[in-house]
């Protein structure tokens, strides 16, 4: 019996944590679109992002933080920020609440 529970308990483990999203906010101020460079764990892809808008982004990983790459620093993303990207820089503007 321990073990079927055991066993179970595994498996849901496994489907929640393969599940598992980052979710994240942007604001691009420019009328441009950008597309930047994101890394998740040791998978490297890239994102664009579309011009003078407000867009939510769900990106499916089991990785606990993203990190986007512009021609400035990298920045670092976890579930619930808001991005602000200006003069094609990306920003943390603020957590939502």
């Amino acid at each position: 019996m321990k073990r079927c529970i055991m066993l179970i308990g595994l498996l849901f483990g496994i489907t929640v944590y393969s599940k598992a999203q980052i979710q994240f906010e942007y604001e691009n101020k420019d009328n441009r679109s950008y597309t930047f460079k994101m890394r998740l764990g040791d998978k490297r892809t890239a994102y664009t992002f579309e011009a003078t808008t407000i867009k939510k982004v769900i990106i499916e990983t089991t990785e606990p933080v993203l990190y986007l790459a512009s021609k400035c620093p990298e920045v670092p993303v976890t579930n619930g920020l808001r991005i602000k990207i200006e003069d094609g820089c990306l920003s943390v503007e603020k957590n939502k609440p």
